[in-house]
């Protein structure tokens, strides 16, 4: 069975998908005679011009080869059902998925880094557990690794399917990491500059005593 590699209203390559999910995906409005196709290590062609979805556009145009594209970021579909926003592009429904995309893309660029991290905060977590103390602010680094690690899902399945609501919630995710880093920042420096202000009233205290005994 042949597999058909297509370039969205988006500049991005989709695929490898069958010619079934194609005849859907024009069915759907996310494809048109003009969408560039290739089937399997083919040229790109116009969907139109191929014999087997003649059928679906009437007549058949001239097949245009054409260089494959060089779009600005691939993102290559595993599952049929990922299917993309908009193929076809156009309307202001598909200009804000774009805009949303376009916004959302370096942060999902970024996502195995965040999940590496929230993997590390896990485990620091896990290991603050092996302390008294530490039982008491366990919970936070696992926190943090919580927010990261939903932040970098949330931020790819924006990219995929170029939804506010969803780059919002990775958007949010992350605000939520950032204060609570913050506030142990503050808290942190304020334990230290605490712990030196104790260390030095008792030192001058010691320093006193000694002075009086003689």
């Amino acid at each position: 069975m042949s597999n058909y590699m297509m370039v969205g209203g988006d500049g991005n390559e989709y695929g490898p998908v069958t010619a079934q999910d194609l005849r859907n995906w024009v069915k759907q409005g996310r494809a048109n005679a003009q969408t560039q196709v290739k089937q399997d290590d083919g040229n790109w062609r116009n969907l139109g011009s191929f014999p087997e979805f003649s059928d679906l556009f009437g007549a058949t145009p001239a097949p245009m080869p054409q260089s494959a594209p060089s779009p600005a970021m691939s993102i290559p579909m595993t599952s049929p059902h990922a299917t993309p926003y908009s193929l076809t592009g156009g309307g202001t429904s598909g200009s804000a998925r774009e805009a949303v995309m376009g916004v959302i893309a370096p942060l999902a660029a970024a996502g195995g880094w965040m999940k590496m991290i929230a993997v590390l905060c896990f485990i620091g977590g896990a290991l603050n557990v092996l302390s008294i103390w530490g039982i008491v602010i366990a919970w936070l680094p696992i926190w943090q690794g919580v927010l990261l690690w939903k932040a970098a899902g949330r931020a790819q399945a924006a990219l995929m399917d170029g939804s506010e609501m969803t780059a919002e919630a990775a958007t949010k995710s992350l605000k939520t990491y950032f204060t609570l880093m913050g506030v142990m920042v503050l808290l942190s420096i304020i334990a230290a500059v605490g712990i030196m202000v104790l260390a030095f009233i008792i030192g001058s205290s010691g320093a006193a005593d000694e002075w009086f005994q003689y």
